[in-house]
């Protein structure tokens, strides 16, 4: 019974959290400031979010959250150590893998990156975040092939549910194509910043 009591009070943390700044998981941006926002109690989202990640420690989502509100918060140290846990808790959620992979990414560690998103698509391989993933951490990491292959998948699995029923999707996925191998070729010949533009951008 205390367990059940736990998580609902957890639950109703996050709701409030989530009312103050909106939801991380899928806001475009927060601003670091949001977290300080605090209700008529007095009480700011970031401690909401602590408190629920306390009373339920295996809620992946709320630990997310906490991983994010740190992050954006310039606490590199203390939202690695929940992405970290998160991921450890959680070793399939791909929203805890993809973070792993991009922190990783982040610290320049891009063999580790490569491993984390290459055993992501072992579990799934139809996930076009993380063949999306694996085309970056090869890109950071000089393995152009490598990186233009991953592309390449994560367009074709996604382009068909949105280019369906246009005229021109042809010439639109050719496009996309065209402006990937263009990307890479001139990233390994050093002529423009290592960063493919998603065609599809989802939010963190």
């Amino acid at each position: 019974m205390e367990d059940f009591n736990d998580k609902k009070a957890a639950l109703s943390c996050h709701q409030k959290a989530t009312a103050l700044i909106g939801d991380p998981l899928t806001a475009a941006a927060v601003d670091k400031s949001s977290w300080q926002n605090q209700d008529e109690e007095g009480v700011d989202a970031l401690t909401y979010l602590k408190l629920a990640v306390s009373l339920d420690p295996e809620n992946c989502v709320y630990r997310l959250d906490l991983y994010t509100a740190f992050r954006e918060m310039g606490n590199r140290d203390a939202a690695w150590q929940h992405l970290q846990e998160a991921f450890r808790r959680h070793p399939r959620s791909e929203n805890a893998r993809l973070g792993m992979v991009n922190f990783l990414c982040g610290k320049e560690k891009h063999e580790d990156a490569i491993a984390l998103a290459k055993e992501g698509i072992k579990t799934d391989s139809q996930s076009r975040a993380m063949w999306f993933a694996l085309g970056y951490s090869c890109l950071l990491a000089k393995r152009y092939s490598e990186s233009l292959n991953a592309y390449l998948k994560a367009l074709d699995l996604e382009a068909p549910s949105i280019l369906a029923g246009h005229e021109h999707s042809d010439e639109i996925m050719s496009a996309f194509e065209r402006a990937i191998r263009d990307g890479i070729e001139k990233a390994s010949r050093g002529l423009a910043e290592q960063s493919i533009p998603d065609p599809f951008p989802r939010n963190p």
